[in-house]
C-alpha cells in the first residue's frame, strides 16, 4: 500500500530569520493562550496517527535537529519559539516518536528578482507585492479573533495556498530578456528547491507509512503537485483532516 502524506502548511513563528518576501503576521507564540491553541492543533494533527514527521531544516543539520529534540524529551530544553518545536517536537512526542526529519534544501541563489524588481522594475513589482500584502492582511485579521488552530486551517485553504503559488510564478515577469533574473531565480531555486524537499520525503516513504510535512504555506501548493502528479504516495491537506471524523 502507498504511503500517505498530510501537508501542512505553516507561518513561521519564529519572525527573526524570516528571509521571504513578507514575514508574515506576528503573533506571540508564547504566550499562554495561544500555547494552549498550539497544543489544540497538535491534538488535531495527532488523529492523522503520523508515523515520520518532516519539517523544514536542512538534511545537513539532521544531527542537531535530533540532538534538539532529544534534549526537549528529556526536559533538557525548552520549547524554543519556531513552528518545528512548538508543533512538530510537541506531536513527535505525543506520537512517540524517536526523531523527526530534516527535508529541506537551500542552496546558494544566484538570482536576485527582489532586488531587480526594487530597482528597475517597480511598478510590477509592487503589483506583487501586494498580491501577498493583501493575503497576509487578511490572514492577520483573522488571526486576532480566532484560535491558532482555526488562523493555520485558514492559512491551508486551498484557493489561498494556490493564490500563494500563482504569486511566486508571477516573478516570472520580473527581468529582462538578456537577463531573465525571475525565471533564473524560479527554476534554480524556487522550484529546484521543491523538487529536492519532494526527493528528501520520498527517500523517507515506506509502504504503509504516513509522513506529516510540516513546512512553510507557500511550499505546499507546489509540493502538492509534485506528489500528485509523482503518483508514489496518497496525499492529503489540512482540510481533509478536518472533515474526517475524531
Amino acid at each position: 500500500m502507498k504511503p500517505t502524506i498530510l501537508l501542512v502548511g505553516v507561518d513561521h513563528f519564529d519572525k527573526s530569520n524570516v528571509n521571504d518576501i513578507l514575514i508574515g503576521n506576528k503573533f506571540d507564540v508564547l504566550e499562554e493562550g495561544r500555547q494552549n491553541e498550539i497544543k489544540q492543533f497538535v491534538n488535531q494533527l495527532s488523529s492523522f496517527s503520523p508515523t515520520k514527521i518532516c519539517v523544514e531544516s536542512v538534511k545537513e543539520k539532521q544531527d542537531q535537529l535530533t540532538r534538539n529534540y532529544q534534549d526537549y524529551l528529556f526536559g533538557e530544553q525548552a520549547l524554543r519559539i519556531g513552528e518545528i518545536d512548538q508543533i512538530g517536537f510537541r506531536l513527535a512526542k505525543q506520537m512517540n516518536l524517536s526523531t523527526i526529519e530534516a527535508v529541506d534544501w537551500q542552496g546558494e541563489v544566484h538570482a536576485d528578482p527582489f532586488h531587480y524588481g526594487t530597482t528597475y522594475q517597480t511598478d510590477k513589482f509592487q503589483e506583487i507585492l501586494d498580491g501577498f500584502k493583501r493575503s497576509e492582511d487578511e490572514l492577520g485579521a483573522y488571526l486576532y479573533n480566532q484560535t491558532m488552530a482555526e488562523y493555520l486551517h485558514k492559512l491551508n485553504e486551498l484557493q489561498r495556498l494556490k493564490a500563494m503559488h500563482r504569486g511566486h510564478l508571477h516573478l516570472a515577469s520580473i527581468g529582462s530578456e538578456k537577463n531573465p533574473v525571475g525565471i533564473e531565480w524560479l527554476t534554480h531555486y524556487w522550484m529546484y528547491r521543491n523538487l529536492r524537499i519532494y526527493q528528501h520525503i520520498l527517500h523517507l516513504a515506506r509502504e504503509d507509512e504516513r509522513l506529516l510535512v510540516l513546512y512553510g504555506a507557500s511550499h505546499i501548493y507546489p509540493l502538492k503537485q509534485l506528489f500528485e502528479d509523482g503518483g508514489l504516495v496518497n496525499v492529503q491537506m489540512l482540510e481533509d483532516l478536518k472533515r474526517q471524523p475524531h
